[in-house]
């Protein structure tokens, strides 16, 4: 309870600034937006890629630096996730501001009452799980790094170079 006031007074104050220095704030949509963030998942889906970054061992707060001692480590990770926690209504409101350009006043009440369904929730807590972050995270990791893929991209490059197999690649500029 004392979580969820806290966080409406750390955005409620958020709001009021941006009221006064935007004037798309007056119309309520960005009320909307935030909204939206939280019944489409994606606030708890940002936390928990966050915090699949900090547990990752390919993560560069856990890579071995032979600069940096294990304690040294440590603190900079405790360090991110306290200035993380610190700075949430500001990375919030930096997601709502952006979508807020992106989509009109009609798309958000869209998709509000699409997260609000049944089907809407499911869908949400399906695609914004720990599990199924994991999971997704690894399928785009293992088709980006295919070869199928790796090849294609190739090809796009050579072809944006002009370059034939066996040619010489262009000076750069």
């Amino acid at each position: 309870m004392r979580r969820i006031v806290v966080r409406k007074l750390v955005v409620g104050a958020a709001l009021a600034v941006l009221t006064v220095t935007t004037p798309a704030a007056a119309d309520g949509k960005l009320d909307k937006v935030f909204h939206l963030l939280e019944v489409n998942g994606a606030r708890q889906g940002i936390l928990t890629l966050t915090n699949q970054l900090l547990q990752s061992p390919d993560s560069p707060f856990n890579k071995p630096d032979p600069r940096l001692s294990e304690d040294m480590r440590k603190a900079i990770r405790d360090g991110f996730v306290e200035e993380l926690q610190a700075n949430w209504s500001a990375v919030l409101l930096e997601i709502a501001v952006a979508l807020e350009g992106a989509l009109s006043e009609d798309d958000v009440d869209a998709a509000i009452a699409f997260f609000s369904t049944p089907s809407g929730t499911h869908y949400a807590q399906a695609l914004n799980g720990p599990q199924q972050q994991q999971q997704i995270g690894q399928a785009v990791k293992a088709f980006l790094t295919s070869p199928q893929f790796m090849q294609r991209v190739m090809t796009r490059a050579f072809a944006k170079l002009k370059y034939q197999p066996g040619g010489q690649l262009p000076a750069p500029n």
